[in-house]
């Protein structure tokens, strides 16, 4: 069974071409600013294993490889879908994908504050997410660093409200 599995799917690969699948300049687009932000989520900020200070701020890697690896995953689907150029629909699909790339407790706060309309304190975000307040206060000050989210206001005593940004917010 599995080899007959395996016989049928390679000939099947034998005969896709992912190069006759065109990608839309709409959709191009949104690959790559795409793949930016998904580079800049999974980027680590260096901390101290005891006070857990953060280092020095890191360049988030190029999306280049990312990029080519989510657009031949939707020329892919687009071939499966017996489509001459890849739509909207795997565009959905890939953009699942990405999101799946990423560490789970970064995904976990980034789905709550794309659910999230306005700002919210890291208080407000962790009962949502049922993180822990100190993990995903790291994950928020990593997001500040590397532009996924931005300062809404300073509360005094009870901390500073955080927006995600509108740039992020439309790709993801």
């Amino acid at each position: 069974m599995r080899r007959e599995l395996r016989n049928a799917v390679g000939s099947f690969l034998k005969n896709c071409h992912l190069k006759d699948v065109r990608i839309p300049s709409h959709l191009e687009e949104k690959f790559i600013k795409l793949s930016e932000v998904v580079s800049r989520l999974r980027s680590s900020v260096p901390r101290s294993n005891y006070k857990r200070n953060i280092e020095f701020v890191p360049e988030p890697e190029l999306g280049t490889r990312l990029i080519k690896q989510l657009q031949n995953l939707s020329c892919g689907l687009a071939l499966l879908r017996k489509r001459e150029e890849v739509t909207n629909y795997e565009y959905s699909v890939i953009l699942k994908v990405a999101r799946d790339t990423l560490p789970t407790k970064k995904r976990i706060a980034l789905e709550v504050l794309l659910k999230h309309e306005g700002s919210s304190t890291i208080e407000d975000l962790s009962k949502r997410s049922k993180l822990p307040y100190s993990t995903l206060k790291e994950v928020i000050e990593d997001f500040h660093l590397l532009g996924i989210v931005d300062r809404a206001s300073s509360l005094g005593s009870m901390g500073m409200s955080w927006n995600i940004n509108p740039k992020v917010h439309n790709l993801v």
